[in-house]
């Protein structure tokens, strides 16, 4: 592996009984819905991620193998922004580990301080399954969590596919291995607005 270059609950009391009454009915009338399956519950769990045919196939034609589902998103105004060359994986969000032991160690923040390591070279499929090479996974430790970013080249690939803050773009983004190398395919769900 190389590296890459750094681009930079509340509880609350009540004296009222009327108002303790309510909430108890509220609270019961909850507990009778949350018998009921839920729509959203069900929309998530029967929608399970498919690699779209072309992409898999494309992937196969790579020799790409060890496919691996990462993260469903709608890109944010801060993946969009050109200052910020980065599409943020927040690791708390992240279907499964997609790195292996040996990955992970390397992108760890504290040895990368002492060793001035910035990340993992990686390549991204497009949703038109164009290859960006070059690009460059990175951890970051934020306030309250843990981020992987995919930066070096993705304003690139923001910029060719004419994305800008305010648009809704859901996208997918997988894991693959060809070589032993670390790849990602991203799948466009929605059109741009």
């Amino acid at each position: 592996m190389e590296n890459c270059d750094f681009s930079s609950r509340i509880l609350e009391e009540s004296s009222n009984d009327e108002s303790c009454k309510r909430k108890n009915k509220k609270t019961k009338a909850n507990r009778e819905k949350s018998n009921k399956p839920s729509k959203k519950l069900k929309k998530k769990t029967s929608n399970k991620a498919e690699l779209p045919l072309a992409f898999k196939e494309k992937i196969e034609q790579m020799g790409g193998d060890e496919v691996k589902f990462v993260i469903e998103k709608e890109l944010t105004n801060s993946d969009v922004t050109q200052n910020n060359d980065r599409l943020s994986i927040p690791k708390g969000k992240i279907n499964g580990s997609f790195l292996t032991p040996a990955e992970e160690s390397y992108l760890d923040y504290e040895r990368n301080k002492q060793e001035k390591i910035a990340g993992i070279y990686v390549s991204l499929l497009d949703h038109d399954l164009n290859l960006w090479d070059e690009m460059c996974l990175k951890k970051w430790k934020m306030e309250t969590a843990e981020v992987y970013n995919i930066t070096d080249g993705w304003n690139e690939l923001v910029a060719d596919n004419k994305w800008k803050k305010g648009q809704k773009v859901l996208v997918q983004l997988w894991s693959f291995k060809r070589n032993h190398n670390l790849y990602f395919a991203l799948v466009k769900l929605s059109k741009d607005e």
